[in-house]
């Protein structure tokens, strides 16, 4: 928890830009130590509010903008007086514009993981309707968090998808417990989610795991678990973000127990799903409904 009475590293206001100018034929060099959520990459986010770069935190000002700009600036001058830069693109070479997509005939690629792009070839866009007012819209019904023997759950890939199909179900995405799944058993779990994955049903693999923070995460449609060196002994992940670019954006992510979670959805990156309710062999033991409105009134994805 911050203590704003505890003293830290510094007894007084720490140094926030480092230059060095041009030595040699090395050029000029900035060293400014923030993160981009708090210069460039969130302008006008309600939650962290141009603190840095533009309105201060209320009791403080910021140049931070100023500071950012005018240290381009000085990085750039000698490039500019040697004639570097100033590109106009030629007459000719413009980009073309983007053709139109027809979303009717969207297909998943024959190179797609698995057979995820049957089940979706054969449900086209134009079969299924944009405005759920409609009567003949169609809602996909499936289960999310199955575990099997591949972690600490029971079962296989095939006994679930048996179940699944019985009861109408049209998916199953897996969440295998990081925390007692490792490299070979997942790969086995996605070979049974490729062999059971039809026209008509997809099995998912995907696993579940906690930050440094203890906060429950999930990701899904991916073929392997984190990198090792994104993984601590305790088998934590120690940067989700990662997740993604490992999986070259192609994957899902969510949040779970947002009824637990301390930390304000606000300050979470790159997940596009959230769980308002949490099961456990049938047991809720997670009601995070009133976050998930909380987050969805913010308009956060």
């Amino acid at each position: 928890d911050f203590k704003p009475e505890v003293k830290g590293s510094y007894s007084g206001a720490p140094e926030i830009v480092g230059v060095r100018d041009a030595v040699g034929s090395s050029g000029r060099m900035m060293v400014l130590p923030f993160h981009p959520t708090h210069t460039w990459r969130n302008f006008n986010h309600f939650a962290f509010n141009d603190a840095m770069m533009i309105k201060g935190d209320g009791a403080h000002p910021s140049d931070g903008l100023r500071l950012f700009i005018n240290g381009c600036k000085w990085l750039a001058e000698p490039s500019a007086k040697a004639g570097f830069g100033g590109y106009k693109q030629a007459k000719g070479n413009e980009v073309p514009p983007t053709a139109p997509v027809d979303w009717s005939t969207a297909a998943f690629p024959g190179t797609s993981w698995s057979g995820m792009g049957s089940w979706w070839d054969d449900i086209k866009q134009k079969d299924v309707s944009m405005n759920l007012a409609v009567p003949e819209a169609k809602d996909f019904k499936g289960l999310v968090g199955a575990r099997t023997a591949a972690s600490d759950g029971q079962g296989s890939v095939a006994d679930y998808v048996a179940e699944a199909k019985k009861l109408g179900l049209s998916f199953i995405i897996f969440l295998e417990n990081l925390e007692k799944c490792d490299d070979t058993r997942f790969a086995k779990l996605v070979e049974d989610c490729k062999a059971q994955t039809t026209g008509s049903f997809a099995a998912i693999p995907g696993y579940l795991y906690r930050d440094l923070g203890g906060n429950l995460h999930y990701a899904y449609n991916v073929t392997k678990l984190p990198l090792p060196e994104n993984i601590t002994p305790e088998r934590q992940v120690m940067a989700p973000n990662d997740i993604v670019e490992q999986n070259a954006w192609t994957n899902g992510q969510g949040i779970a127990e947002l009824g637990k979670m301390k930390l304000d959805l606000s300050f979470l990156h790159l997940f596009t799903s959230a769980a308002p309710y949490v099961y456990d062999g049938g047991k809720l033991v997670d009601d995070g409904l009133a976050t998930y409105c909380y987050s969805e009134g913010l308009g956060h994805q």
